[in-house]
């Protein structure tokens, strides 16, 4: 996935196909985040994320997440 930054907040968002055939692309007209998440933190599996709702301009809302591999979407919501 690719997102656009505009003061740390998603501006725009695109990717291929997800969740139910849906592609992810377009302007961001609302966000809802940040959510810093983290787990496994007392083994060599640690791992952390922040996670990102955004609703694009054609109405779809989607989970988001940047973690060290880059930015992913997750799904959407019905």
């Amino acid at each position: 996935a690719t997102v656009l930054l505009e003061n740390n907040c998603p501006v725009h968002v695109r990717s291929a196909e997800v969740g139910a055939g849906v592609a992810v692309e377009g302007r961001s007209v609302a966000q809802d985040g940040p959510f810093p998440l983290s787990g496994n933190w007392w083994d060599e599996r640690a791992w952390t994320r922040v996670e990102w709702d955004v609703e694009t301009e054609n109405g779809v809302i989607a989970r988001c997440h940047y973690d060290q591999y880059g930015w992913a979407i997750d799904g959407i919501y019905d």
